[in-house]
């Protein structure tokens, strides 16, 4: 939505500001991994727990090449996510340096 003319979303609930919005409200109501509704315990239930890396500031994860390697294993047989401008550029910045 975000990528549509801004002629076509003004004084919409499609507005860069509606989606802004909505994003932070998911994202508080989404931010405790012990709910149901965080979006790991989301992917955990769809395609099961050894196929998810939780990485909360990746660049300060202990052992970042043992996550690289395995983060690197999982692209391999799954191939990469797809993106839905969910993910701010720091995420692409981590993205790109998987990819080395």
């Amino acid at each position: 939505m975000k990528d549509l003319p801004h002629d076509q979303t003004e004084n919409t609930n499609k507005s860069a500001t509606s989606m802004d919005r909505r994003l932070n409200v998911f994202r508080e109501l989404n931010a405790n991994l012990q709910t149901d509704s965080h979006i790991h315990n989301f992917f955990v239930k769809l395609i099961g727990a050894e196929c998810c890396i939780l990485l909360d500031k990746p660049e300060e994860t202990q052992n970042v090449d043992k996550t690289l390697k395995r983060m690197r294993e999982l692209l391999e047989q799954n191939g990469k996510p797809c993106c839905l401008n969910l993910i701010t550029d720091a995420d692409n910045k981590f993205l790109k340096a998987i990819d080395r």
